[in-house]
């Protein structure tokens, strides 16, 4: 026979287990609310792509004494940028380093004096607009005497509109040359 004691008892479990059961629910609403949140985040911010496009090139260099020619290799990248979300990328920043193992001297330096000196500018971009495409940088050096190594570290960094919400973008280009000739290439973005 259950008494009054024992409908009592089966209350309180009842009442503990809707508390339980209550917990779960309002920790599962609110881990779906901070989902559809972040969802919201990611969809609504600028998504800034630098597609590399490697390349090699030979040119064909007059001697010093003018008499005969020797070939130098160029190689490097055209970087292009693309932003496909649906908010500006603002604060554009990139930052972006050549060495060969030879010479062991950052090359990007000396890239942006030369297209000062020839262009008035170095190119780089400081907002895109969503769907916006095209800006183009051409990253093209003498691949160095002897340089049997070349690497090309990008790093581009940007905001969207909350300025303290930072992004960024990397990448990493390697060429392996054996005698003026590209024997491996190898591009690894993150």
């Amino acid at each position: 026979i259950f008494r009054w004691e024992h409908w009592e008892t089966v209350s309180h479990l009842a009442t503990a287990f809707g508390f339980i059961f209550l917990a779960i629910q309002v920790k599962a609403q609110v881990d779906s609310t901070k989902a559809q949140i972040r969802a919201l985040e990611l969809e609504n911010r600028p998504y800034l792509y630098v597609d590399i496009v490697p390349g090699v090139s030979v040119k064909v260099q007059k001697s010093i004494d003018g008499k005969g020619t020797y070939e130098d290799l160029y190689l490097g990248a055209k970087l292009i940028y693309k932003n496909v979300g649906k908010l500006p990328a603002c604060d554009i920043k990139t930052d972006v380093h050549m060495y060969n193992n030879a010479d062991k001297v950052d090359d990007a330096k000396r890239l942006e004096e030369w297209y000062v000196k020839e262009k008035g500018y170095f190119p780089r971009p400081t907002t895109f607009f969503p769907e916006q495409t095209g800006q183009e940088i051409g990253l093209f050096v003498d691949a160095g005497e002897g340089a049997t190594q070349y690497l090309i570290t990008i790093r581009v960094s940007y905001t969207g509109e909350d300025a303290r919400k930072t992004y960024w973008y990397s990448a990493d280009m390697r060429f392996e040359i054996d005698k003026d000739v590209i024997v491996r290439q190898e591009v690894k973005v993150i």
